[in-house]
């Protein structure tokens, strides 16, 4: 005899197809999040368990950057042939033997340790890199109704794990402790690696001959985004924002307790504000898009970027330093997110190419402010150059308001 009432079951079908391939999305975005955050939290415990010198540790950062932005271009071009979720697993593979890798390094000698650091942080970037083209594409394909939406909320997770990485470690250093998040974040790794290849992710709609081909023959194409003065236009904001990103997130230890003479726990505190405020703001937008056009966010974010600028250089009281650092996390919130969906948007036929190029962009943009400010202070205090990045929000208003007048222009280089 059969029922009338409805089955109190959940919808299983549903939920192993749309729910939990989102879900895996999320976790290994925030997953990145804290490898691309784990040497630099614990390089206070790697300093003085090896006695690493600040040049040698600052040298361990030049290699992930560049292997970011060739995993980006690699991905990019593969994702098509190898599809997006084994690149999803290559990418947990490798985030996950660079966090196995830090932690060794707590049970070597210090000369085995140094090839350790820069096997792990090469890894680290290779990683994030390899994420960009599966990360930026899976939302349009799981939640196609809400794309934007979806894809802020995976930057807002990425986001928490760059705010999580750091407050593990704080409290882990605290209790003694350190070795456990090295080892709390490698097994994590591992469960997310096998729920990535067990659970069902959806393929693009397109499976012509052409999709599965090396996405390098843009010569040939004059549709390409390669081709495309509009899609460059998205580059060139990717790098802009992490250029003004970096200003804040590399720099503001340094700049709060060497300039301003802070406390360290204060400058720290600093930065935890801005991730924390950046990764609150990018969940708030992600609600918005439901009622406010995301090309109006995009274009007008930048003014807090701007006022934040301003501000901190001018700031006499811990309070006011706080609120400007709060500032600088609304206005970086969702840039990069929503020109990573403007831009995949447009290029649609293109997404894991050009996602993974806008991503390159990023990182080159996060090599540039890391390093250049440094030898930069020779020339000017850092009070000024602070000041004069406010040229970086700048320029992403007005190129913002360029690519907006006729978003859907396609005009050939």
């Amino acid at each position: 005899m059969t029922g009338s009432l409805a089955s109190p079951l959940p919808d299983l079908p549903l939920l192993r197809h749309r729910v939990a391939p989102v879900l895996v999305l999320f976790a290994s975005a925030a997953l990145h999040g804290v490898a691309m955050i784990s040497f630099a939290a614990s390089s206070g415990v790697l300093k003085g368990m090896h006695h690493f010198s600040d040049t040698l540790y600052g040298t361990l950062f030049i290699g992930p950057v560049a292997m970011a932005i060739m995993g980006s271009m690699l991905g990019g071009t593969w994702a098509r042939s190898v599809g997006l979720k084994p690149m999803l697993a290559a990418s947990l593979t490798t985030a996950t033997l660079a966090l196995a890798g830090l932690g060794v390094m707590a049970a070597v000698p210090t000369p085995l340790a140094i090839p350790v650091a820069v096997a792990a942080t090469l890894l680290m970037g290779l990683g994030y890199g390899l994420a960009a083209a599966p990360l930026n594409t899976y939302p349009g394909l799981l939640t196609p109704a809400h794309a934007s939406n979806t894809l802020v909320a995976m930057h807002t997770c990425f986001a928490g794990g760059l705010a999580l990485g750091p407050a593990m470690v704080s409290v882990l250093i605290s209790h003694g402790q350190w070795p456990l998040f090295p080892q709390l974040a490698t097994l994590a790794g591992l469960v997310l690696l096998v729920l990535c290849l067990v659970v069902p992710f959806p393929s693009p709609a397109n499976h012509s001959p052409e999709a599965h081909q090396p996405d390098i023959h843009w010569l040939a194409d004059p549709s390409h985004p390669a081709r495309q003065r509009l899609f460059w236009g998205f580059v060139l904001m990717a790098f802009l924002y992490a250029m003004s990103e970096g200003t804040f997130s590399n720099w503001a230890v340094l700049y709060l307790s060497d300039n301003k003479h802070y406390p360290m726990p204060m400058a720290t505190l600093a930065l935890s504000l801005f991730w924390a405020s950046l990764a609150a703001t990018r969940l708030l937008v992600a609600i918005l898009l439901n009622w406010v056009s995301a090309r109006h966010l995009w274009q007008g974010l930048p003014l807090f970027i701007v006022l934040a600028l301003l501000l901190i250089p001018l700031t006499q009281t811990v309070p006011t330093t706080l609120a400007g650092y709060v500032l600088a996390g609304v206005g970086c919130s969702a840039v990069f997110p929503l020109t990573m969906e403007l831009c995949i948007e447009r290029f649609a036929s293109h997404t894991p190419w050009a996602a993974s190029v806008v991503t390159a962009a990023l990182m080159a943009g996060v090599g540039v402010a890391t390093f250049a400010l440094g030898p930069l202070q020779h020339l000017a205090p850092l009070d000024t150059l602070i000041q004069g990045s406010v040229v970086f929000p700048l320029a992403m208003m007005a190129l913002a308001w360029q690519l907006n007048q006729n978003p859907h222009q396609t005009p050939t280089t």
